[in-house]
């Protein structure tokens, strides 16, 4: 039984006495009948005590010579912490509870279970990108699995020439197989600046001898290429039956080599791990450099005086007046030096004009040797607006003669007419012979004892 005991009291806290409180039994229990009650009255205090059965049931109040009141209803459990009446009555019985009131229970039942389901699945989720993350950065520190793989520098003398292998590809017939990289920053002397190859490298279609067409492709994209740059090739290797992927160059270069893409979905699929990287100075047998396609930039082509686009390097632009030029005149990278302007390949060229119409280019070896070399100003028939001739001198210093263009009846040919400056807002273009640039390398600490001892350097 559960005491239910406390003070009757009114609304002014006055207490409430002789007050005949009854329980009447709402239902069957296992030890009171439905229907049965109890009867208990206050005391002079408005004080009650009783001891109660387990079981629902109505409260009816009354005082003598008063209607009796129904107050409420109470259920009473055998584990019931002993309570005042109003304690009893205060708590939510079944026919307290509405469908609204169980819906709203349902509903954050469910919320709270399906936020603990996603709690769960959010923790172990983190936990899964944590452990992959663990397991991506300890895999790209020992394996260079993603971003960046960086050969070691090359090490030894001025124009030693060293190979590093990057990846290996078997030969295959069909199925998807092939590596993508980007190669930045091969030329570190000579004229540095922006350079970048996209390699394309596959095994599928090869055979011992050769590979496809399209086993090996770079595209260049940047500065002209020289000799100080990095080229790629391939060799097929009897021992392993694969073809491997070579990089080489000349000493003190340092590339960085990206690997970009796997087109058979295997991030590091036939790539030689980074801490298998090294340069060596002999060449693997059987390799082979393949060309290099360059993309059309200012590095490489030039605009000429007509509008047209020209194969580039050392590149001047003659001008009678460049003070009067128009803003075009320095496009594309020139600079002004004289009566011309040069690009950076042509830096150290200057020109003077030493007469009407002869003018004197100093900085060079002469004409470049192959390829066009003048390109004379147009009109808009594309007849050319004057006569050019040029000489160069075995100190590479070259004089050019501009004249007015004169029909020769006897001849019926357009030749030489008297001098005359190069027409006003246009341009002569010139391409160039540059001398080649010495390089000063300054070998890295130790590097010069190491050299001196063992008469080279071994590679890393």
């Amino acid at each position: 039984m559960v005491l239910i005991s406390g003070v009757l009291k009114g609304p002014y806290g006055d207490s409430r006495s002789g007050v005949t409180i009854t329980m009447r039994s709402m239902k069957t229990s296992s030890t009171v009948l439905n229907l049965a009650k109890s009867q208990s009255v206050t005391d002079d205090t408005g004080r009650y005590s009783l001891n109660v059965e387990p079981g629902a049931y109505e409260v009816i109040v009354s005082v003598y010579g008063a209607q009796p009141e129904r107050v409420g209803t109470i259920e009473v459990y055998t584990d019931s912490l002993p309570g005042t009446l109003n304690d009893f009555l205060r708590r939510s019985g079944e026919s307290d509870i509405t469908p609204e009131i169980v819906q709203t229970v349902d509903r954050l039942r469910a919320e709270a279970a399906l936020s603990a389901d996603k709690s769960a699945a959010s923790a172990a989720a983190a936990k899964i990108s944590e452990n992959n993350a663990a397991g991506t950065l300890a895999s790209a520190i020992k394996n260079g699995q993603y971003g960046q793989v960086v050969p070691p520098r090359i090490q030894g003398p001025t124009g030693a020439r060293r190979y590093c292998k990057i990846a290996t590809s078997i030969i295959t017939a069909t199925g998807s197989i092939g590596v993508h990289f980007a190669i930045v920053g091969g030329r570190n002397y000579g004229l540095p600046g922006m350079d970048v190859k996209y390699v394309y490298f596959s095994g599928r279609g090869a055979t011992t001898t050769a590979l496809h067409a399209r086993g090996l492709e770079i595209l260049s994209l940047g500065v002209t290429p020289g000799a100080s740059d990095i080229e790629v090739g391939a060799a097929f290797n009897e021992t392993t039956a694969q073809w491997e992927l070579w990089i080489s160059g000349p000493a003190f270069n340092v590339p960085s080599v990206t690997l970009i893409g796997n087109v058979d979905g295997q991030v590091m699929g036939g790539v030689v791990p980074m801490a298998e990287y090294k340069w060596q100075a002999s060449q693997p047998a059987g390799y082979k450099a393949y060309a290099i396609k360059n993309t059309y930039s200012d590095y490489n082509v030039t605009v000429d005086g007509n509008g047209f686009l020209k194969a580039a390097s050392p590149i001047a632009r003659l001008s009678g007046s460049p003070e009067s030029m128009q803003d075009d005149y320095l496009s594309g990278g020139f600079s002004l030096s004289g009566c011309a302007a040069v690009n950076g390949e042509a830096a150290g060229v200057s020109a003077e004009r030493v007469s009407t119409g002869v003018y004197k280019v100093t900085g060079a070896l002469g004409f470049a040797e192959e390829g066009w070399n003048i390109e004379v100003p147009q009109d808009v028939n594309g007849n050319r607006l004057c006569f050019v001739s040029a000489d160069t001198g075995k100190d590479g210093i070259i004089y050019v003669k501009v004249s007015k263009r004169r029909f020769d009846i006897d001849t019926a040919a357009i030749v030489v007419g008297e001098p005359m400056d190069i027409p006003a807002g246009r341009w002569i273009d010139l391409r160039l012979e540059m001398p080649v640039r010495e390089v000063e390398v300054t070998p890295e600490p130790g590097e010069e004892t190491a050299a001196l001892e063992n008469g080279n350097v071994d590679p890393i």
